[in-house]
Order: structure tokens, then sequence, then C-alpha cells
């Protein structure tokens, strides 16, 4: 199933975590019908696709079991998780520190009007405590499902050239960084992760590996 959710233009976050929440459960709710095993689903995502699906992952379970709308009843809990180039962290002092590494003076960038319009907020504390409720580096937890991450460079990858700012960007907030905290927290908590990147020796050599060993039965 493929699924979308609004943009930050749209409603600020988390509202797409919470589009991605009711479209797994309205997807569970469906499963008889369209012939799902409910107890054995992954998900996977890119970038904002990939933090949202880390989100849902290692959050603890959302389902409302009083809730009169039966799609709000059904589990939020999945079985594993994929992610490409996704931020494992929305934080403020992972992002600035992050930011003074590769990109020192735009540091001061991230706490600007622009970051609390994402979060729909007036202030830096509750953009940060938003954050921190969508950051799966927050969230993990040891009964948490096994991850399968990819990066498109290397930890000691040179950055292009800032004369191209898009292209510069793009590999800052995609970083292999990302991935190397997240799998540093769950080998702490002994929690199934895979992080490929280019040259560096997994398991798995595609998610689609992973998702065929996590989810086939047979």
């Amino acid at each position: 199933a493929s699924i979308n959710y609004r943009y930050k233009k749209i409603a600020p976050l988390p509202a797409a975590h919470h589009d991605a929440k009711k479209a797994l459960q309205f997807i569970r709710s469906k499963a008889e019908s369209w012939g799902i095993d409910k107890e054995n689903i992954g998900v996977w995502g890119s970038s904002a696709g990939a933090q949202i699906s880390m989100w849902l992952a290692f959050n603890d379970e959302m389902a409302d079991s009083e809730s009169t709308n039966p799609i709000e009843k059904e589990s939020t809990r999945i079985a594993c998780v994929a992610s490409n180039i996704g931020q494992t962290t929305m934080e403020s002092d992972f992002w600035i520190k992050h930011l003074a590494k590769y990109a020192p003076g735009t540091e001061a960038e991230f706490k600007s009007k622009t970051r609390l319009q994402i979060y729909g907020v007036e202030n830096m504390k509750e953009a940060d405590e938003i954050a921190k409720s969508i950051s799966a580096l927050a969230l993990i937890s040891s009964d948490d499902p096994p991850i399968f991450m990819q990066y498109s460079m290397n930890p000691n990858a040179v950055a292009p050239s800032k004369d191209n700012p898009k292209k510069f960007k793009g590999w800052v907030i995609h970083h292999v960084d990302f991935g190397i905290a997240l799998k540093e927290k769950m080998d702490e908590l002994n929690v199934e992760a895979h992080l490929k990147y280019p040259s560096s020796k997994t398991k798995y050599n595609s998610l689609v590996e992973f998702f065929i060993d996590k989810l086939n039965k047979q």
C-alpha cells in the first residue's frame, strides 16, 4: 500500500505523522476484505517518509480501545521498518551540532520563525517538545521492531561544494550520521538494526531482502 500525508505547508507537524498512523489503522481495518495479515506488516519511507515510518515503528501502541471509531481501535504496532536517508531525530541539540560540523554558520537559522512554523507553535520550547515526540532516537525502546537503514554516503564522505546550495543542503539533512546515531542507540538496547551505506558490509543488500526475511512466514 502507498499512502500520502499532509505536507507541513498545509498543516504543521505532527499532522503528517497522524495521517500515516490513521492510514496504517485504516489498512488494518480492511485486513479481512483485502486479504492482509494484519499481524505481519512492515513500513518503509524515504527522507520525510522515513522519519514518519520510524515514528510509527518506535512509538508505543497508539490504538484507542475506547474510541467509537473502529479504525482508531486498530493497532499501530508493526513487525519491521526500513528507511532511506531518514532523519532519526528532529531535536535541536543534535541538529545544531550536526549543522556546526558540516554547515557552520547555519545553526542560527535553525532557531528561526521557520522552525516555529513547521510545528505551528509560538516558542522554541514548544517546538522542541514536538520534535522530541516524533524522533526515533527519543522513542526507541527495547521492545521495538528491527530496522534496515540506507544512506547514500559513507561516514568519511566529502561534502559537495557549497556553490550548489540545494545539493549541499540535501547532503547535510540526509547524512549517514543520523543512521549511525540510531544504530548506536539500538545496539545499546540490543534491538536489531542494519545500517547500509557505500562500502559498508551488512546482512541485507537491500530493503527488499530485509522485508522478505522479516515478513515471509513460509
